[in-house]
């Protein structure tokens, strides 16, 4: 995210870049219940 991160003590009222990175972990298998109501959460 551009200019959300740490102010810059270098540069007064400037800002660094925030990075955000995500771990997502997917299970092997769902059943039927768990798929359809995840497929009906997210858009399409």
């Amino acid at each position: 995210l551009t200019g959300q991160g740490l102010p810059n003590p270098k540069m007064a009222g400037r800002r660094g870049d925030l990075i955000v990175e995500f771990d997502v972990k997917f299970p092997d298998s769902l059943p039927l219940a768990s798929k359809e109501l995840i497929m009906n959460a997210l858009p399409a």
